[in-house]
């Protein structure tokens, strides 16, 4: 679904879940479409491409500062 835009450190790589499903994942953003497509935050596995389910929680870190702010449950 699309590249990291950026590299990542281990400390980056946190445990995310939705309830159902559970990866190790890190926040990073994806270009969705063609060239022309917006670039957005998502949650990628550790290979770099986009997770196809949006988590809801995390275990063990906060995410890169702010980029998936929109996955947080209060």
């Amino acid at each position: 679904m699309g590249a990291p835009s950026a590299r990542r450190g281990s400390s980056d790589v946190v445990e995310v879940t939705d309830g159902v499903n559970q990866a190790r994942a890190w926040c990073c953003l994806v270009r969705k479409g063609g060239v022309d497509a917006p670039v957005i935050p998502a949650w990628c596995d550790e290979g770099g491409e986009a997770l196809g389910w949006q988590p809801t929680h995390w275990r063990i870190a906060d995410p890169l500062s702010g980029l998936c702010e929109r996955f947080e449950v209060e």
